[in-house]
């Protein structure tokens, strides 16, 4: 093989190992334009429910993420900024695919967490902050 296929023929390899790089701290891949798949948890400030399918996460340094839900969540529907969002995670990260639950203070005192249905993260979407 002559110098030149050889090196052709290395390029895919080359250019598999660059696609797969990691992504910068606070998010693993892109699933859009301005979204990703996950978020660093150690940079999350606070979580809130933001509609009927749609959770909001602000970020350290001033990110926001509006985390849209692939299927109904009824609790989400229904949740008010007084109930716990809590995250059930492998990992240092908050992705897609990952179960949560919207818990009511005070009802979990008298049934406990596990009486709460959990339901499951969709991509995260950059927005204004303004929003």
């Amino acid at each position: 093989m002559t110098p030149k296929l050889a090196v052709l023929a290395g390029l895919p390899v080359l250019l598999i190992a660059c696609a797969t790089e990691p992504a910068p701290e606070g998010a693993a891949s892109t699933a859009a334009a301005g979204g990703t798949d996950c978020i660093a948890v150690d940079r999350i400030v606070s979580r809130r429910p933001e509609g009927p399918n749609s959770l909001r996460f602000e970020l350290t340094g001033g990110a926001v993420y509006r985390n849209v839900l692939d299927r109904a969540c009824p609790p989400l529907a229904q949740a008010t900024n007084f109930d716990i969002i809590t995250l059930h995670l492998d990992g240092p990260r908050a992705c897609f695919g990952d179960e949560f639950q919207i818990v009511d203070p005070a009802e979990a005192r008298a049934v406990g967490f596990r009486a709460f249905p959990r339901c499951r993260l969709g991509h995260f979407e950059r927005v204004d902050a303004a929003n």
